[in-house]
């Protein structure tokens, strides 16, 4: 029984000291802290690659308008070539 209630006294002893509640603290908000900054670079690392996708979608919009207006565009001047007598297909 005495060293049950000598243990239980050093028990009580270490868990009041302040030294060990600061250290403990300490520890259990850095790990806080470091699973926050996983969430937070998982997340941004989500938004990143949406980004992208969004980015990549539209540049694919705009170079496919670009090329219809080229289309469009040299079909114009195929009309007036032909117009002004001449032959878009023939190579000189």
């Amino acid at each position: 029984m005495n060293w049950k209630n000598e243990l239980h006294n050093a028990v009580e002893a270490v868990i009041a000291s302040p030294k060990l509640t600061a250290g403990v603290s300490a520890a259990t908000t850095s790990l806080g802290l470091a699973s926050a900054a996983d969430y937070i670079s998982g997340a941004m690392s989500f938004m990143a690659i949406l980004a992208g996708i969004i980015a990549t979608m539209l540049l694919g919009r705009v170079h496919f308008a670009k090329y219809k207006n080229e289309v469009v565009h040299n079909k114009i001047l195929r009309r007036q070539l032909i117009a002004l007598g001449g032959d878009p297909d023939k190579d000189d």
